[in-house]
């Protein structure tokens, strides 16, 4: 049975609350990374430069917000689905991300 608009029967989290459970597995995996720092540390060391890529790759999503792919139909694509920009195009996009950024 989808949920209905107004139910009252299983009202859930209030609005803000958090969830227990995934706090406490955060609390655990952060004493677990806290108390294991150096340890950790010496081990990325130890791998080559491909692994280490790899090792912070994979680690990222944790740590730095993701970006929503968006489709960019406004401009004009090529054989091969590439974008083509006009030279005053490109100024504009660049004084828009010089703004945000």
């Amino acid at each position: 049975m989808p949920f209905e608009k107004g139910n009252k029967l299983g009202k859930g989290r209030k609005i803000g609350s958090k969830n227990v459970k995934d706090n406490t597995i955060k609390d655990k995996l952060k004493g677990f990374f806290e108390h294991n720092l150096e340890n950790l540390q010496s081990t990325f060391d130890k791998l080559d430069d491909s692994q280490q890529v790899k090792v912070m790759m994979d680690l990222a999503p944790f740590f730095v917000a993701k970006l929503k792919q968006v489709e960019i139909e406004q401009y004009k694509h090529n054989e091969q689905n590439q974008v083509e920009l006009t030279a005053k195009e490109v100024e504009i996009i660049v004084k828009e991300l010089e703004q945000y950024y």
